[in-house]
């Protein structure tokens, strides 16, 4: 698939960041990568084409931009208007409205709340471990063969939401609906599963730790424009 060329420039930066993505990527995905590159958060940032505002949920191919487009990213007042999140899972659909400011893991964490039978965020798998190999000196009765047992491992919750997929915990702890471009409406996602080699206690020490990371993000990020408005 060919790429799209788009030149973003930052609010408070004179610099212009180039972002190569396929036609079929939302224009949120432009503005996340663009913000990233330069250590920026997309948070109360939208994109404008000249003076026409940008839906960010729209992917660029559908957007009427020409190629090797300059889009400026700018501070926008986002109306607190929830969003219509449908939920498709192998059991049925979920439908919820949910603040633009949560993340997808906190959308999951919701549903498990409500139903503990979904298991979104702890779901896990047995996996059976092999009987250890016994010593060419052991004998071949019983009492020496080890037992069978099996390892609770958890299963990942990947997201799709167009053409997009977030299948890793960093994604879906930082992930908010906002970053993805939505303003109310309805947003429609898709959750999967996959196999993963962690346990629970592991997980939960790597989500602790990732927002732990994502909280010092936040206070470097205000403590930067507090900067600037001092300036």
């Amino acid at each position: 698939m060919s790429q799209f060329t788009c030149i973003v420039m930052l609010p408070g930066s004179l610099q212009r960041i180039t972002v190569k993505v396929p036609p079929t990527t939302p224009l949120a995905e432009v503005l996340n990568r663009a913000c990233k590159l330069k250590g920026k958060s997309t948070k109360g940032l939208g994109l404008i084409h000249g003076k026409k505002q940008l839906d960010l949920t729209v992917p660029i191919r559908l957007a009427s931009l020409p190629n090797n487009v300059t889009l400026e990213a700018v501070e926008t007042i986002v109306a607190e208007t929830p969003c219509d999140v449908v939920l498709q899972t192998e059991s049925g659909r979920l439908r919820h409205k949910f603040t633009l400011d949560k993340t997808l893991w906190e959308i999951l964490k919701h549903w498990d709340t409500q139903d503990a039978s979904l298991c979104l965020t702890q779901r896990t798998v047995s996996q059976p471990l092999g009987s250890e190999s016994k010593d060419a000196n052991e004998s071949n009765t019983a009492e020496y063969k080890k037992p069978r047992i099996a390892e609770e491992m958890f299963m990942l919750p990947t997201i799709r939401y167009m053409q997009s997929k977030f299948n890793t915990l960093e994604l879906l702890l930082q992930t908010s609906l906002q970053s993805l471009g939505l303003n109310g409406g309805r947003a429609l996602f898709r959750v999967e599963f996959e196999r993963t080699s962690l346990s629970l206690p592991e997980v939960a020490a790597l989500i602790d730790q990732q927002q732990k990371k994502i909280v010092q993000e936040q206070e470097i990020e205000q403590q930067r424009q507090q900067q600037q408005q001092q300036q």
